[in-house]
């Protein structure tokens, strides 16, 4: 028999949330019933007949005829049974409703579709591999959402490839993913198609268009500057981007989408006014609103926005141990 990379270690002990097991179970009970009792008012608010899959209530068929294909720079470990390099599978795609409680199919709750950021290297997003689907995307009126740190090609990172900055720098793979997509012609044909760049900080986009109209225009086969399919069909979300946000309304009023992240480790709320004011206090009313929750009420609800949250109880504390984990966050935004 032999074995593959190293023994797994013994090196390690067990901790418990609280202090003890006993601790950690009254914990999980109270979230498990935190959770079941979003789902009933979900139930509640929706007339629903059903919950189904906790807040996905159910699956519908995206793609029936797709392929899935095993790269051929598959690990060796990985390469057991139908894993093999350049297998290639019939497979169905199914995307879930984006909403927590059974829809009818017709109903058009799916606002977006994410995409990884840096996709297999053998599949750039210039290439006619994702054709049917731009113009799927575009005929449904899905933006597609390439998220940072996600993808084949972020899993291969070369070490070489950043110099002395750290590998992981994302804005590297947000200018390739749009440099391949705009520069093939991807938004030439489908004029329709939204791009959003999620978590990707804004500060570098309009130096991207500036530079891309510059450098590539007279190299690439669209038929207007670059700059033009950027402003026109390209959004930027962001937490907190100081520089991006002083860019602001001379580039991105209609394209820079402010987020706070909630509930992942790197959330600016409680704390989210701070960060506004300290990001976009230069701006008029209107401009921030805009920013705040017009582009992406424009862009993924017909410019309407939604109904406002359930106001808090009396008794909702912020849990303390959430402030102390993010202080030093919402201490800096202040």
């Amino acid at each position: 028999m032999t074995t593959r990379g190293p023994a797994p270690s013994t090196d390690w002990r067990e901790s418990f949330w609280g202090g003890s097991e006993q601790a950690e179970d009254q914990q999980f009970a109270v979230w498990a019933q935190e959770i079941q009792d979003i789902q009933y008012n979900l139930r509640a608010k929706n007339n629903a007949p059903a919950l189904r899959r906790g807040f996905h209530a159910k699956q519908h068929v995206g793609v029936d005829n797709a392929t899935l294909t095993i790269p051929n720079q598959i690990p060796s470990h990985l390469r057991v049974g139908p894993f093999q390099p350049g297998a290639r599978y019939p497979a169905t795609v199914r995307l879930s409703n984006a909403g927590g409680t059974v829809q009818p199919d017709k109903k058009g709750d799916l606002r977006g579709v994410y995409f990884p950021i840096s996709p297999d290297p053998e599949l750039p997003y210039s290439s006619d591999h994702y054709e049917k689907f731009w113009a799927a995307a575009e005929a449904l009126d899905m933006s597609i959402n390439l998220h940072i740190n996600s993808g084949l090609g972020y899993r291969r990172r070369d070490a070489k490839r950043s110099g002395a900055l750290p590998d992981g720098v994302h804005k590297f793979d947000c200018m390739k993913a749009l440099g391949d997509i705009i520069g093939s012609g991807v938004l030439e044909r489908h004029p329709d198609l939204k791009v959003v760049v999620a978590e990707g900080g804004v500060g570098w986009i309009p130096f991207f268009a500036q530079e891309f109209d510059a450098y590539a225009f007279r190299r690439s086969t669209v038929s207007t500057p670059p700059s033009t399919y950027v402003w026109r069909q390209v959004y930027g979300a962001f937490i907190s981007d100081k520089v991006g946000c002083s860019l602001l309304p001379t580039y991105g009023l209609d394209n820079f989408m402010w987020s706070n992240d909630y509930p992942h480790p790197a959330c600016i709320w409680p704390g989210a006014g701070d960060a506004i004011a300290h990001d976009l206090g230069h701006l008029t009313v209107e401009e921030r609103a805009k920013v705040i929750a017009g582009n992406a009420a424009r862009l993924y609800n017909n410019g309407e926005l939604p109904p406002l949250a359930d106001p808090p109880g009396d008794a909702q504390p912020i849990d303390d141990l959430w402030l102390k984990e993010h202080e030093a966050v919402v201490t800096a935004m202040a």
